[in-house]
This record gives C-alpha cells, structure tokens and sequence, in this order.
C-alpha cells in the first residue's frame, strides 16, 4: 500500500485530507509540524513513505526545513514533495523550487485535485526508477558479455593447467601440496561457472537459449542427475571446510523430465550452493524429488537462519544477494534469478517459502515427461 506522510498543523485539514487520501486507498501518517515528520523519518524503523505532503507555515521546522533535512539525506533525498501553502507569492514559489519541492497545492484546493498530484508524481517517479533500471540492466548485460569472452581464453589455460598439474602430482603423499591442487581446482571451477552464467544470462535476454531448447532438451531420467550433481556440490563444500551434509530421497518410480543436462546441473546445483552458503557449519541439506500433479517437484530444504520476509520478493532478481556480510557468497547474484528463468522456460517454476530461525525450501517444478509405450 502506498504510503503518505502528510505534515499539516491545522486539526481539521490534516483529518479532511487523511480522510479523503485513505478513502483512495493510501496509507496515511500523521505529522503536526516539520520536526514530528524529521523524528520519523530519522528512525530507520518505520518504512520509509511513498511521498511526503507538507504545509509550508508551520511551528518548530517549517515546511522549508523539512525539505532542505529530506534532500540532504541520501536515504531521503529521492522522495517526491509536495507543498501545501496558502502563500502563493513568486518568492514563496522560488524558494520551494529552490529547494527542490516537486509540486505546490495552493490553499484552498479540493482534495481530488491532491489525490491527482499525487498520483501523477507517483506515476512519474515510477517511470523513471523503470528507465534507470533498465539502463542499467543493459549496462550490466554488456559488462557481463564483455566479461565472459574476456575470460574464456585465459581460463581454457587455467583448467587445461589444473589438470595436467593435478594428473602430474597425483601419486605425490604431500597433504599439503593436495589441498593446494583442490582449492586451485575449486577456484578455476568457479571462474568457469561465473563466465557461463554470465553468457547465459546474454542467451535469455537475447532469447536465444529459448530458440535453441528444443534441439539441446531430450527426456532424462532424474535419478542419476540429482545424485552425481549432489555429490558434486558435496565434494565443493568440503573443499570450503563448512563440513554441510547434503542428503537427497529419489522417488520409487522413475521420474523423467525433458531437459538438457546442463540446464538441470545450473538450475539444481545453484540452489544446492544456495544452500550450503546460508547452511551453519555442520548443517544439513535435503533434497526431495515428489510427483505432484504432472510435474517434477523438487524441494531442497537447509536449516540455515531463514530470509526475512521483506526481503524474500529480492531474491530471485539479477544482482541480488541477502545479507552478503553475513555469508560466504563470492558470486554476482546471479545464480537464483537463472534457475528461475530457466525453470519457466522448461514450462515450470521457482518458489521460496522460508521462516527467519526455522530455515528455508527452495521449490523446483518441472513438467513431467511420460514415456510412450511401445508395442513389440
């Protein structure tokens, strides 16, 4: 719900607008005069107001004072503004624009002509929060194409010389020199991986992946996927030293999806490094893989600390990460918003259900593919 922090010390205006504003649908707060709105919007506490409508003429800080606090602060300095004055003189006028007041209301008005305002400065700063992110959506996309061909011929290198060093000291009993070669290994692997998520993130912009799927998309029968992809991302979590167990229930019968084997590993693996990285040490990982109602629904359960759930809606879009501080997550943000796009390209999905101190699952549906039986 849109949310308004309007700033009025007349008693019977404030509640003739909060009526009207609330009857439209938005959320109202209250302010009498200029240093109540600063208190509020000085404790990071209360969720920060959609726009802020104010009297100009008011005691303590005035009107002015609170748009000259609200553009000097960075956490602030983007909301719209709208006055409320009955002082409609040039100077007046200047002053706000000065300041950078987005609209003015001159008393007396009628309360649809501010539900008007308001609503078109809503509009308006909407639009152009989409242009930014767009521009930089493609700004992103370019960096990270440049990136993975920039990084493929040096990595080709890389891994070739991991490998021919890792077949080279094979027979070698230092413990040491071994624990090198995996965390060598471990960091060429990861390269490798950032440099394909980021050619195939360029493939689904570009729709290119979608083009291609039905020549690379065969029916595979998921047992044998999920054990050797569970085992992989075991044998990376022990190289890390978080000493997480990942344990995984195949269903009775055979399950089998149309898909490419390299899209699975990504859309499954990621969500199992997903879960190791938000794991305690010593945690525990279940995969479950269920048929329900046509599709193959596979649920990774951990019991980390949960994601709160304002930040839930976050974290299946590109360049996001939870609480990157608190975790080991060297990546890009990249990996949760694949799984997803490449899951509904499969004609599935991608769905988060987590409870802050209880843990989090992660499900993955995708269609199932029934095999024709052939006569002899």
């Amino acid at each position: 719900m849109t949310q308004i922090l309007l700033v009025e010390d007349n008693q019977a205006l404030i509640e003739n607008i909060s009526f009207e504003l609330e009857m439209q649908g938005y959320e109202v707060v209250q302010s009498r005069d200029g240093q109540i709105a600063i208190d509020y919007l000085a404790d990071e506490k209360n969720p920060l107001p959609d726009i802020i409508v104010s009297d100009i003429a008011m005691p303590n800080v005035d009107g002015y004072g609170l748009l000259d606090y609200v553009r000097r602060c960075d956490r602030l300095s983007h909301l719209p503004f709208i006055f409320l004055t009955a002082l409609n003189t040039r100077q007046n006028l200047f002053a706000g624009k000065e300041l950078g007041a987005d609209d003015y209301m001159v008393k007396p008005f009628h309360p649809e002509h501010l539900v008007l305002a308001i609503e078109n400065k809503l509009k308006r700063m909407n639009q152009m929060a989409h242009h930014a992110e767009r521009k930089m959506d493609t700004a992103r996309t370019e960096l990270l194409l440049m990136l993975s061909h920039e990084l493929r011929t040096p990595l080709t290198a890389l891994v070739g010389g991991t490998e021919l060093l890792e077949s080279a000291l094979l027979d070698v009993p230092d413990e040491g020199i071994q624990q090198m070669l995996n965390f060598l290994k471990l960091g060429t692997d990861r390269l490798t991986r950032l440099s394909n998520m980021a050619l195939l993130l360029v493939q689904l912009d570009s729709g290119h992946m979608k083009d291609k799927f039905g020549d690379v998309a065969y029916p595979h029968e998921m047992a044998e996927m999920i054990a050797d992809i569970c085992f992989k991302i075991g044998r990376e979590q022990k190289t890390r030293q978080k000493g997480v167990e990942i344990r995984y229930c195949l269903p009775e019968a055979p399950l089998f999806i149309i898909t490419s084997i390299d899209y699975f590993e990504i859309m499954l693996g990621e969500l199992l490094r997903n879960a190791v990285n938000y794991s305690p040490d010593s945690g525990r990982i279940e995969v479950l893989i269920e048929n329900v109602n046509g599709f193959a629904e596979i649920t990774v359960f951990d019991d980390g600390p949960g994601i709160p759930p304002a930040q839930q809606d976050k974290l299946f879009k590109r360049f996001t990460q939870i609480n990157r501080q608190l975790h080991e997550q060297q990546g890009m943000g990249l990996g949760l918003s694949l799984v997803k796009s490449i899951a509904e390209l499969h004609g599935g999905g991608c769905r988060l259900v987590s409870i802050p101190g209880r843990g989090s699952r992660v499900k993955l549906l995708l269609p199932e593919h029934i095999l024709e039986k052939t006569g002899e």
